[in-house]
């Protein structure tokens, strides 16, 4: 859970809590990043925080008036369930969200690259995955380590990495994207207003940011 200042002048607090996946078993595109939720967990949350919260939309965030215990409910990434499983459950609630998309997960021809890579280790192993991202190790023995060689990389490799990793290991990006429904289509974002949820920016491809220095 995420904790801002609501205001310069006040001393209330917004309180914002973040979700990707809403699925009961989690696909090879995504167990290794640990981002799911079950879907009858989701619902409890949410009958949980609605006795002790406030829910609030974006725009009560930026007009600056919360309430005293005001909570965000947002989503990142750009995942399916979503839409299909865990939007239903805050519009038969009342609940506004925001959903902050990741460009890459809109791109019919490629997958993100952290669930790239968390297929290719459920797919071929971590050790094969990790020795073509760094060969002079051998290997890579934790998905974190893997995450950690990425980010080092030149940003110019990385562009790249996605397809360089398909192809060595003679896998279609296009085709496991459309046969697994993980991800969301641009058309599908105009449908997420009747939920009550509106859309932003979350990056082009968040594993990118793990590079970032202060």
């Amino acid at each position: 859970m995420r904790q801002a200042a609501a205001g310069s002048s006040a001393r209330l607090r917004l309180r914002v809590v973040l979700y990707h996946d809403v699925s009961e078993n989690a696909s090879s595109l995504v167990d290794r990043l640990g981002v799911t939720t079950a879907p009858d967990v989701f619902a409890a949350h949410m009958r949980r925080m609605a006795r002790e919260y406030e829910f609030v939309s974006l725009d009560d965030v930026l007009s600056g008036s919360l309430p005293r215990r005001a909570l965000l409910i947002t989503f990142d990434d750009g995942y399916r369930s979503v839409a299909e499983v865990a939007l239903p459950v805050l519009r038969q609630l009342g609940v506004p969200s925001v959903f902050f998309v990741t460009g890459a997960c809109l791109e019919s021809d490629s997958l993100p690259l952290d669930n790239l890579l968390s297929h290719l280790c459920a797919r071929v192993g971590i050790d094969r995955v990790g020795a073509v991202l760094d060969p002079q190790t051998g290997g890579t023995r934790a998905f974190s380590q893997l995450l950690d060689s990425v980010a080092a990389m030149p940003y110019s490799r990385r562009l790249r990495l996605g397809d360089e990793l398909a192809e060595q290991f003679e896998l279609d990006q296009t085709r496991l994207r459309s046969e697994s429904r993980a991800f969301l289509d641009p058309y599908d974002l105009a449908g997420l207003a009747a939920y009550g949820c509106e859309v932003a920016n979350h990056t082009r491809g968040h594993v990118f940011c793990r590079s970032i220095v202060d």
